[in-house]
């Protein structure tokens, strides 16, 4: 009997060391409700009763509240910020290469109006997840000039006039020296995606590899050997080529040759682009393709119409796939079946890592991939079975996703809280 009560003694302390990490790491918003306790006893595959005394300790520790009929809350005033509570999203352009309609449209983006864009579905979650964790959101554009990127930049943050707890950039590799610069003056900063190929900690990006799998798989499912795909650019370790590694890796799962898939690159990738191509594709090949996967919405939306053009019906003659997941091609007449970019997601958890390495005083956390689904619509038919497996296959990487952050905050917890930290 004393063995018995040792060991769930152990297992409730286990379990309410892990509730207070996943609080730490930000899962559930500040001054938010825990999941209910018999979601909980699912997820972690013990007793309610388990739960419940996991959670007093908790409260014992005066980290919840146990509100009757209401459920446990998280005590916020634990977790504001200290010091600056601002965020900022650093955004460098270069004045030369930004016309004034093209900079009227990204100012625009940066605050957040109802554009239905990629960065700006991104932007608009993150900012609501800081301001969840009582922290204040700053879009900062900078004009890069003639002296270069990180002298325009330390110098906006100077003009500024207030310290920044945290930033935001967009990954890419000219971007490089301004992460090293944001090391130099000890401020936490994330990424979306990574900074280059080799990157490891502090980004957030689309798992587009496994993402372009779930594509390929379905496509050689339904054996549709004569593809194309637009993409813009294969130059360099891009998302469009993570997409399109998927793709063939789906395939060659599938075991289902892969030799008449036709790569072709455009130069912007929107709908007169996607247009255009589909167009010269149709006058080269001399058939049309029994698919076709547009590495954004907008490409794929160009397709469409092309087909429709030369007398070809989408989804009957072409299936028609796009990979952004905008609201707009779900409203159309023709509802565009979508690799989804996890825009929200990415949004959410950029925003909780970054809030967790301001609170926690760490400057470095593994980086995570976010799975997108594959969402079917009418511009492509896709038996049930093939669907089913896609979700499936999508639950399993989301579940995936959710240990691996909950293991990286633990692991960076521990690290810290150690003496020798």
């Amino acid at each position: 009997m004393a063995e018995q009560f040792i060991e769930k003694s152990s297992i409730t302390r286990q379990l309410a060391d892990r509730l207070q990490q996943i609080i730490r790491g930000g899962r559930w918003h500040a001054a938010g409700r825990l999941p209910p306790m018999r979601s909980l006893a699912q997820e972690f595959n013990i007793s309610v009763a388990t739960v419940q005394s996991a959670i007093q300790i908790l409260q014992d520790q005066g980290l919840v509240d146990r509100q009757d009929r209401r459920g446990v809350f998280i005590k916020a005033e634990l977790y504001r910020p200290r010091g600056s509570t601002f965020v900022g999203l650093l955004v460098p352009f270069h004045e030369s290469d930004v016309d004034e309609e093209r900079k009227s449209a990204f100012l625009h983006h940066l605050s957040f109006g109802r554009a239905d864009t990629w960065d700006g579905n991104i932007n608009r979650t993150f900012e609501r997840t800081l301001r969840a964790h009582q922290l204040d959101f700053l879009a900062l554009p900078v004009a890069v000039d003639e002296r270069g990127l990180v002298p325009a930049v330390m110098e906006r943050l100077e003009r500024l006039g207030t310290p920044l707890a945290g930033a935001m950039i967009y990954g890419a590799s000219f971007i490089a020296p301004l992460a090293r610069a944001l090391d130099e003056r000890d401020l936490p900063w994330l990424s979306i995606n990574p900074l280059s190929q080799r990157s490891v900690y502090n980004f957030v990006a689309a798992d587009n590899l496994h993402g372009g799998k779930r594509v390929g798989r379905c496509l050689a499912g339904m054996n549709l050997r004569h593809v194309l795909v637009m993409c813009r650019n294969l130059g360099s370790f891009s998302t469009d080529v993570e997409k399109i590694m998927g793709l063939y890796q789906g395939y060659l799962e599938r075991g289902v040759p892969a030799d008449q898939i036709a790569v072709r690159t455009v130069g912007r990738p929107d709908e007169a682009a996607g247009y255009q191509m589909t167009k010269q594709y149709l006058a080269e090949a001399g058939r049309p393709p029994q698919a076709i996967f547009g590495i954004s919405d907008d490409l794929a939306a160009g397709a469409i119409r092309a087909l429709r053009e030369a007398g070809l019906n989408v989804p009957n003659d072409v299936g028609v796939i796009g990979a952004t997941g905008l609201k707009l091609y779900e409203q159309t007449d023709l509802p565009l079946t979508v690799l989804a970019q996890p825009m929200e997601e990415m949004g959410r958890h950029a925003a909780e890592m970054l809030i967790f390495m301001i609170r926690e005083g760490v400057r470095r956390m593994v980086g995570r991939r976010v799975p997108g689904p594959l969402i079917f619509r009418n511009s492509i038919n896709v038996p049930e079975e093939l669907q089913q497996q896609a979700a499936a296959d999508f639950q399993s990487a989301e579940q995936e996703l959710r240990t691996t952050a909950d293991d990286s905050v633990e692991a960076t917890i521990r690290s810290k809280d150690s003496p020798s930290f």
